[in-house]
C-alpha cells in the first residue's frame, strides 16, 4: 500500500511526499526530493510530484529527475513516472536573442521576426524547450551568452559558430538544442565541440568539403569530421590542419571540380575539360586572364612605376629648396 501525502505550508510552494508501506515484514519508506535507486520510486504518487534519481551518491553527471503522471490526468494515485527537467532550470532559449527567420507569409509577403510562440501566426517552428536533465546532465548550448557568429547546415543538422565553439542541432530537428534523454547518450543528440588551439580563437565561417566540414578562423583553419558512419557527439573530432591569415569578410566558396574527358581529333588526341556552372562567356574571360608571370611582371612594373615618381618628385623638391637657399644666400651678401 502507497500513502501519498501533499503538504502546502504557506508561503512556500508545495511539498509532497510519497509514504509506502510494506508487508508485514517490510518497513515503511517516504519518498522526498530524491531517491537512490530507480527501485525505489512509489507507484502511487502525487500528480506532477518530481524527483531526482541519484545513481551514484558522489557523482552529479549520471543523475537524472523523473515527474510522475498519473493513470488519470490530474488526479493523485496510480501512473508512471517519465523524464523530466530539474526544478529551477532554465527550460527555454530566449528567442529574442536568438537568430530570427524571414518568414513568407500567406499573402505573398515577407515577415522577419523571432522564432516565438507568443507571437503566434502560421509558423509552427520555434526553438525547442530543454525537456529533460539540468545544468550537469543537460546542459545549455555554449553559445547562450556568448553569441553567434556565422551559421550553416551540415549533416541535417543547423550548426551555430560562437566563439571557438562549433554547436549543431539534432539531426533534421533544426531548432532543437537540445540532448533528447540525460540518462543514456545518442546519436542524435545535438554536438558542442570547441577548436582547441594553443592561442584563443574566433570561428568566423564555415563550407561543407567531402572529407567533411572546413571551419574557418581568423588566421587558422579546421576540419570537423568522423571516423565512423555515424556522425555523432560521440564520433565527432575537430583537427587543426593549416595556419594562413585570411579576411573574416571573405566568405569561403565551395571549390569546383574540373570535368576532363579525352577526344579524338583525326590522328591526335586532346584533353578537353570544363568546370561545371560555367557558361561560355565565363570560360573565355578565364581563357583571356594574362599568365602568373605577367600578372607578376605587370604587378612589379606598377611597383616600380610609383618608387620612380616618389623619388623623382622627392629629387625635384631636394632641387627647389637647394636653389632657394642659394637665391637667399646671394640677397644676403648684396
Amino acid at each position: 500500500m502507497t500513502v501519498h501525502v501533499e503538504l502546502t505550508p504557506t508561503p512556500t510552494p508545495a511539498v509532497a511526499l510519497a509514504v509506502s508501506v510494506g508487508g508485514v515484514n517490510n518497513p515503511i519508506s517516504i519518498v522526498k526530493d530524491y531517491v537512490t535507486d530507480v527501485a525505489d520510486l512509489p507507484t502511487h504518487a502525487v500528480n506532477d510530484m518530481v524527483l531526482k534519481v541519484r545513481n551514484t551518491q558522489d557523482a552529479e553527471e549520471d543523475d537524472y529527475w523523473v515527474k510522475f503522471e498519473p493513470s488519470l490526468r490530474g488526479a493523485n494515485g496510480s501512473g508512471t513516472w517519465v523524464e523530466t527537467h530539474g526544478p529551477g532550470a532554465y527550460t527555454t532559449l530566449d528567442p529574442d536573442t536568438m537568430p530570427h527567420a524571414l518568414v513568407r507569409e500567406a499573402g505573398g509577403w515577407f515577415t522577419f521576426k523571432a522564432l516565438d510562440p507568443a507571437l503566434g501566426g502560421e509558423l509552427e517552428q520555434y526553438w525547442s524547450r530543454r525537456e529533460c536533465g539540468d545544468d550537469v546532465t543537460n546542459p545549455e548550448p555554449s553559445f547562450v551568452g556568448q553569441g553567434v557568429e556565422n551559421m550553416f547546415l551540415f549533416k541535417n543538422r543547423l550548426g551555430f559558430l560562437s566563439g571557438d565553439s562549433i554547436v549543431m542541432s539534432r539531426p533534421g530537428e533544426y531548432f532543437n538544442f537540445w540532448a533528447n534523454s540525460a540518462i543514456a547518450i545518442s546519436d542524435s543528440d545535438p554536438i558542442d565541440i570547441s577548436a582547441s588551439t594553443v592561442r584563443p580563437t574566433t570561428l568566423r565561417s564555415a563550407i561543407a568539403v567531402p572529407s567533411g566540414l572546413l571551419v574557418f578562423s581568423d588566421d587558422t583553419q579546421f576540419l570537423l569530421s568522423s571516423d565512423e558512419a555515424a556522425f555523432s557527439t560521440a564520433t565527432a573530432r575537430i583537427t587543426e590542419i593549416s595556419q594562413f591569415e585570411c579576411r573574416s569578410t571573405a566568405r569561403p566558396e565551395q571549390p569546383r571540380e574540373i570535368r576532363s574527358d579525352v577526344v579524338e581529333r583525326g590522328d591526335k588526341y586532346e584533353v578537353v575539360s570544363e568546370l561545371p556552372g560555367l557558361d561560355k562567356a565565363d570560360i573565355e574571360a578565364l581563357a583571356k586572364l594574362p599568365s602568373r608571370e605577367v600578372l607578376l611582371q605587370q604587378a612589379f612594373g606598377i611597383l616600380y612605376s610609383l618608387l620612380s615618381g616618389l623619388v623623382y618628385t622627392l629629387k625635384g623638391n631636394i632641387n627647389k629648396l637647394v636653389y632657394t637657399l642659394e637665391d637667399l644666400k646671394k640677397k644676403k651678401t648684396v
